[in-house]
């Protein structure tokens, strides 16, 4: 995937990948403990798991930041996208949705917390302007660890994917394939 403007978002195919130490150590900067994996396990889904992709965005041939997506039949879903701080505010996280959304020819779906302080407002509308819409389902993230509590989110879509009718499927869709909730 590339784009005119020197973003580029290149596929990691193997867990040995030059730049996997700054993708996990922006994976640990950026999101809180209960809303991230092990990084070992995402090096084993590199390896091993045919629905998950991780991308790692480069500007100007320099690591930008990364993207995780798993490809079902029916949507895309985003687990984990972070941009680096010192790369931020210049349109590549938008340019990178954008590319996403082109190259998956369905609709794309994602999680973000409630939105209750200036961050998570700011977060939802990025989404919003990008054409993504917040859905008032009830929504809980499963743990990632055992001892961990599920923690509450909302669920994002394009082109109006998650309706009233198919929102069950999506979630369960995620808490089999994403979460390994039985």
């Amino acid at each position: 995937m590339e784009n005119k403007n020197q973003i580029h978002c290149r596929l990691v195919e193997f867990s040995n990948n030059p730049w996997i130490n700054c993708v996990e150590q922006t994976y640990n900067d950026s999101f809180p403990v209960e809303e991230r994996r092990p990084f070992s396990i995402i090096k084993e889904f590199i390896e091993r798991e045919p629905l998950f992709s991780l991308y790692i965005i480069e500007k100007d041939n320099k690591y930008a930041g990364f993207i995780t997506l798993w490809f079902f039949d029916e949507f895309v879903y985003v687990e984990h996208f972070a941009i680096e701080p010192d790369a931020r505010n210049g349109g590549i996280g938008a340019k990178v949705i954008e590319l996403i959304k082109s190259i998956a020819g369905k609709p794309v779906v994602l999680e973000v917390e409630l939105p209750e302080d200036d961050l998570s407002k700011r977060r939802i509308s990025f989404y919003e302007r990008l054409g993504f819409v917040v859905y008032d389902q009830v929504y809980f993230q499963p743990p990632y660890y055992p001892e961990s509590s599920e923690v509450e989110m909302k669920l994002m879509s394009t082109e109006h994917y998650l309706s009233v009718e198919n929102f069950e499927t999506v979630k369960s869709c995620l808490y089999k394939k994403v979460y390994d909730v039985k």
